[in-house]
């Protein structure tokens, strides 16, 4: 599989399927059939060079209006080796309005994700309480989070709204940094690290520099404040107290008070459930909002 992959993606494919928000992970999973379909909006003036790349490149391609989303205005291009998946999956998010969560299942099924993970999703679907997932997902895992299941850099796994967060999206910086494209039913979901390592397996094989900075980001702790304010911390966790050199700026429209704030500290103590951040040995925060939470991925 290793010869065909590379045989089939030149550079000048992968900055095409790249250019139209194809990440690598959803490249290798379609070509080593990890996942049956990827999506994936092109603007309209794309569509016929994209057209003849999936083309050349051995897949199917099937076109579809979408109503929602940041592309709801351009087409959302399926990709797959079968036409009977594409039609199938197709006709499941037409009637997925009227049957709801049976056609969940099958969109599910489909994009590759795992069953407890499909279930999870639409549970918290009907349920208002669940509608911050990363802290849903936290608070449903027992034991240690698996940094391949960090999917918090991914919004595509998020509900908001994306004209309020258009600003958001020009600046990001991290959108590519996950190996799972779904929301996993805990950060320790068996069926869920089992894609991961694959995934991660081909990237080591393929993407050797891209594997080792991959790996960099999702082991990093994240000091979590909400959906699109939260900050990945330069620094080790040991027991209950994080030491910080830094943090990633993930994009240009984070709160300045909270920015002046952890660059004034450089640690973080969890004490009775509460996060204090400290200079050194002096407290310069007594106690963070119980909203916000520290994911120390493992």
């Amino acid at each position: 599989m290793k010869s065909r992959l590379k045989h089939l993606l030149t550079p000048e494919k992968i900055v095409i399927l790249r250019m139209n928000g194809i990440s690598l992970q959803e490249i290798a999973a379609l070509f080593y059939d990890l996942r049956p379909i990827i999506r994936t909006g092109i603007s309209p003036w794309k569509l016929a060079l994209f057209k003849k790349t999936i083309s050349e490149l051995g897949f199917k391609l099937l076109i579809i209006k979408t109503l929602c989303g940041p592309n709801r205005s351009n087409p959302l291009c399926l990709i797959s080796k079968s036409i009977k998946i594409l039609k199938t999956y197709s006709e499941s998010e037409k009637k997925y309005i009227m049957e709801g969560s049976i056609s969940t299942f099958l969109i599910g099924k489909y994009l590759g994700y795992p069953h407890c993970c499909i279930e999870k999703f639409i549970k918290n679907l009907y349920d208002k309480k669940g509608k911050n997932y990363p802290i849903v997902t936290l608070l449903d895992t027992k034991g240690k989070l698996d940094f391949r299941l960090n999917y918090l850099y991914n919004f595509d796994s998020r509900d908001f709204d994306y004209n309020e967060c258009r600003n958001i999206f020009i600046s990001y910086r991290l959108s590519g940094y996950y190996l799972i494209p779904h929301r996993p039913c805990s950060f320790n979901c068996k069926e869920s690290i089992e894609y991961a390592q694959k995934i991660l397996d081909i990237l080591k094989l393929e993407f050797p520099e891209y594997y080792k900075e991959l790996i960099s980001i999702l082991k990093k702790p994240i000091l979590y404040f909400s959906d699109f304010v939260f900050f990945p911390l330069i620094g080790k966790m040991k027991g209950d107290t994080l030491n910080y050199q830094g943090f990633i700026k993930i994009h240009d429209c984070l709160p300045p008070e909270t920015v002046k704030l952890l660059n004034k500290g450089n640690l973080i103590k969890r004490k009775n459930d509460c996060l204090q951040i400290y200079k050194d040995n002096q407290c310069i925060m007594d106690k963070l909002p119980s909203s916000v939470k520290l994911f120390h991925f493992e």
